[in-house]
Formats: structure tokens, sequence, C-alpha cells
């Protein structure tokens, strides 16, 4: 059992690790050459400036999806219309979960590892599973 939730607490720390280093790879992606123009007409600085807005969302779980009324284009609209605002949160949503799950699992490897790690010998696993005196 153990060795089968080994690969997905592995995914989850990547995961995990792929959000905490997300700042630094928008910045790094956004002002490499081969990147393509924005569309809409942003600078390389506008657009580390709005990912950073939209990954510290996704990092602070104290946030909500109000945390975006307070950001605001020049022009005055809104940096996220209704949509992107529901994937936001549908993206926070799924990241949170995704990190829930990872620290459950995580503990469950622990106490496994530890369970294990104290038996005398690798044929007491059986007794793990088994009832003890009086339960039978």
């Amino acid at each position: 059992m153990m060795i089968g939730m080994i690969p997905f607490v592995l995914i989850l720390l990547a995961v995990r690790f792929l959000l905490l280093i997300s700042p630094w790879y928008a910045s790094w992606q956004y002002q490499r050459e081969s990147f393509p123009e924005d569309p809409y007409g942003f600078t390389v600085e506008d657009r580390i400036y709005w990912s950073g807005v939209d990954i510290e969302y996704l990092q602070d779980s104290s946030l909500s999806i109000e945390y975006f009324d307070d950001f605001r284009l020049d022009s005055g609209e809104p940096m996220h219309n209704e949509r992107e605002l529901r994937h936001m949160e549908d993206v926070k949503n799924l990241s949170e979960g995704f990190w829930f799950a990872g620290r459950v699992l995580i503990l469950a490897v622990v106490i496994l590892a530890t369970l294990l790690w104290n038996l005398e010998s690798p044929s007491d696993v059986g007794s793990l599973c088994s009832p003890g005196p009086g339960l039978q």
C-alpha cells in the first residue's frame, strides 16, 4: 500500500514545487527573446506584474476571489472578466485540493514507514494487518 502511495506523493510535491517557483518561471519565460509579443499590447513588465497577481492568489489560501477587485487596468477596467475569475477559482480549488490530498498522503506514508521501521523482522508485516490477541 505504501509503495502505491509514493508516486502520488511525488507528483503532488512536484505540483506544489511548480506553484512555488512559478513567479520566477513566469518572469524568466516573459523575458526570453523568443517569447511571443502580447496581442493586447502588454509590456514584459506588465506581463510579469499581472502574472504575479494571479500567482499570489493561487499561493495564498487565505485570499478569496474578491482579491481581484482591487486590480484594474490603466483604462479602469477589471483585469479579469467573470469567466476568467471563475477559472481562477477553479484552479485555486483544484490546487488546494491537491495540496490537502498530498498532506494526507504524506502523513499516511510517514505513519506506515514508522510502523514498518519498528518491526522486528520483515515477516512481521502480516501482524500489522491481523487482529491482536483475543480479537480473533
